[in-house]
């Protein structure tokens, strides 16, 4: 009789998964010092061994910010004197794992550089759909926007057919009666986003 050790090696079978989809931030530019840390992005592995051992790098190379490989700490490289109106800088984040058959994820990076406090939408467009026939109250979709500052709130409008849709303080679009292809096939809607400071600022963006 003899007993036999059988062990299980670990096989690189799972991708990193980014926190998040999207990680966002805004700076007013006249407050921006080169070095100051913007964002940290991070991602984990179910994997073991170096098949969970996760480097982050951008998909393409940006003159304005920098990302730490390791610490996924995402840093301001520039001082920002050639933005001279708002900009909204867009960049994807990599996550790869160190398997012998690179695994990886990715996620988006915005931020917004602001001349003067603002609110603004993650994105200036939004692409919902919606079956006909769903009952009243359906979800659409969600718009979002932010204000820079945790203290300071933002409600939504509906700006065109608020017949048919609605916008709650979330953003949450429903539609508010059964919707047929064969009359409308499509709508273009316009929401308001307004901050709640004095006086107050908005935006709008189209879905």
């Amino acid at each position: 009789m003899t007993t036999v050790r059988v062990s299980i090696t670990d096989v690189n079978d799972n991708a990193p998964v980014f926190s998040s989809e999207t990680y966002s931030r805004s700076i007013l530019v006249r407050d921006a010092k080169v070095g100051e840390l913007l964002l940290t992005v991070s991602a984990t592995d179910k994997d073991a061994g170096d098949n969970a051992l996760i480097t982050y790098s951008f998909s393409e190379v940006s003159s304005i910010v920098a990302l730490d490989a390791e610490t996924g700490d995402i840093t301001l490289t520039s001082d920002l004197s050639e933005v001279t109106e708002d900009t909204l800088l867009t960049l994807s984040v990599i996550a790869t794992d160190h398997g012998a058959t690179p695994l990886s994820d990715e996620a988006e990076i915005l931020i917004h550089f602001k001349i003067a406090e603002s609110v603004y939408f993650e994105s200036s467009s939004y692409n919902f759909m919606i079956k006909e026939n769903e009952p009243e109250e359906t979800i659409v979709g969600t718009v979002k926007a932010l204000t820079g500052s945790p203290l300071v709130t933002v409600n939504y409008n509906m700006k065109s057919h608020e017949d048919v849709f609605s916008v709650d303080a979330e953003g949450t679009i429903k539609a508010l009666k059964l919707l047929d292809k064969e009359d409308v096939e499509w709508y273009i809607l316009t929401v308001e986003a307004i901050d709640s400071r004095t006086p107050p600022n908005t935006a709008e963006t189209t879905k």
